[in-house]
């Protein structure tokens, strides 16, 4: 397995022969255990200050500061996802991404968080269909935007969070006795 950078995060790929064949040389990095560690506490300091100020935004992306954090501290990704658990749209984005990879086009909900879909879909493979589901997911956020009259209303541990008195939903209502 290898860790190609991508545009907004690094992507696993199994090293195969037609991941590697291309008409461009890939560029190998080798580092020190000592440099790679000094690196990594320079980018924690710097990283440090500028996440207290974005953890200031409430529309910042919260579990990436986090999750960065932890990486920054040595974490390690089990350990991280201990603490932080993959949401519900992360693990579906990572099952849409084996489609993707495949060649195949999933389908996209209108109660999906298409801000995690993009950042989990950028780790797929980049092909047309890849491509497409991810402008696909930017379309529906102007949509969103546009129109959210058409979308379903966000809920939290099992309760509509629309309007005030917001009763729970028929999946987290207890059953009557």
């Amino acid at each position: 397995i290898i860790r190609i950078q991508g545009a907004t995060a690094p992507i696993w790929r199994p090293l195969k022969r037609d991941n590697i064949i291309s008409t461009v040389d890939p560029d190998l990095k080798i580092q020190s255990k000592v440099l790679s560690e000094a690196k990594r506490l320079r980018e924690q300091l710097s990283f440090n200050g500028y996440a207290a100020l974005a953890l200031q935004d409430p529309n910042n992306n919260r579990r990436y500061i986090f999750k960065k954090l932890g990486k920054l501290q040595g974490m390690t990704k089990e350990e991280i996802e201990l603490v932080s658990p993959p949401t519900v749209d992360e693990r579906q984005a990572e099952d849409e991404n084996i489609l993707l990879n495949n060649k195949k086009l999933p389908t996209i909900s209108l109660r999906d968080d298409h801000v995690v879909h993009i950042e989990i879909h950028a780790k797929a493979n980049q092909n047309g269909q890849s491509i497409a589901h991810i402008r696909k997911h930017k379309d529906m956020m102007l949509i969103k935007r546009n129109r959210p009259d058409l979308f379903p209303p966000p809920q939290i541990g099992g309760f509509n969070t629309a309007g005030a008195g917001a009763q729970p939903t028929a999946a987290a209502t207890p059953p009557a006795r």
